[in-house]
């Protein structure tokens, strides 16, 4: 399945749906599919990603559940992140400010009570943005950046 037919199928679903949490899993859907659709993929990739979609099993007319979606939609994200590298925008970044304010409140532990914790904090949550934007940016500049654009 194409992902142009994919993205259809899920905003379809989407307007036939009166449940939030489907409507929630339909949107996540529909924005890793806009989010494809938008980048210069490879017709390697692309192929790679329309066998996927064929896995998901779309064409079939027997209405699935929320959770069979959402369970297709977290082994649809592993697999472009295992296959290729795609994150979201923001992905090293939320990772690296959350491991910089951990070390850092540890590290700073070790030196002296309160201020040390403090310091650390403010030093890890630094460094963390600093390495996250670096990360962030270098993903970009290699095309493997998941847009989370709305729209079509």
């Amino acid at each position: 399945m194409k992902i142009n037919e994919a993205y259809d199928v899920f905003s379809s679903l989407k307007n036939k749906s009166n449940n939030k949490t489907e409507i929630k899993v339909y949107n996540n859907f529909l924005i890793v599919l806009r989010g494809l659709q938008v980048m210069n993929l490879s017709s390697d990739k692309e192929e790679l990603i329309e066998e996927f979609l064929d896995s998901i099993d779309l064409n079939n007319e027997e209405i699935k559940s929320r959770k069979y979606y959402k369970k297709k939609l977290n082994e649809f994200n592993a697999f472009l992140k295992k296959k290729f590298s795609f994150v979201y925008e923001g992905y090293y970044n939320a990772i690296s400010v959350a491991l910089g304010i951990s070390f850092g409140s540890a590290i700073g532990a070790i030196f002296t009570n309160s201020v040390g914790i403090s310091y650390g904090i403010f030093a890890g949550l630094f460094v963390g943005i600093v390495v996250g934007s670096f990360l962030d940016n270098r993903a970009e500049k290699q095309n493997r950046v998941l847009r989370k654009s709305k729209g079509k």
